[in-house]
Formats: structure tokens, C-alpha cells, sequence
């Protein structure tokens, strides 16, 4: 996957990847960028952030019960990256 004349090369066996999902129509609604830099991410925290506002119970709870769903059919112990690597 890599060739050099002299000195090494690597590849990594795996990448920590991470990700924003956002609504649309809020930031829509609150004329603010999508979040594709860190100056449009705070813009949209200092704009949008207010969570006594935002919570919705029901929701909230439907949320957390699909999250105890896949902790529970995950593998047994605990979850991270060394297990990761070694379950795959």
C-alpha cells in the first residue's frame, strides 16, 4: 500500500473518525452555516445552545432506549479500541 526508496512507511490499521450531525432546519431557521469549520460549530453552540429549550422528554427517552438496545447486544466487557481491534 506504500513503497519509499529509503527510510519507512506505515499505514494505519485503524482511524478514530469523528462526526456532526445536525438539524438543518434549525440552523436553517437561525440563518447559520452548516458545520464544516470549527468557527461555524461555535457559532452554532453559542447560537442554538440551550438545552432547557431543547429537551424534549419523549424523545429523549426513545433515544436512550435505543442506546441501552445496542449496549446490550454489544460484546460482553468493556467497549474500546484495544477490544475493537482484537474482536475484528
Amino acid at each position: 500500500m506504500a513503497a519509499v526508496n529509503d527510510g519507512y512507511a506505515s499505514v494505519p490499521v485503524d482511524g478514530w473518525t469523528q462526526m456532526i450531525i445536525y438539524r438543518k432546519d434549525l440552523f436553517d431557521d437561525a440563518g447559520l452555516a452548516a458545520p464544516t469549520t470549527y468557527a461555524n460549530v461555535l457559532a452554532a453552540i453559542s447560537a442554538l445552545h440551550n438545552p432547557p429549550d431543547r429537551l424534549d422528554e419523549a424523545k429523549t427517552i426513545e433515544a436512550l432506549d435505543f442506546y441501552k438496545a445496542i449496549a446490550e447486544a454489544s460484546p460482553p466487557g468493556e467497549l474500546y479500541w484495544k477490544q475493537s481491534r482484537e474482536l475484528s
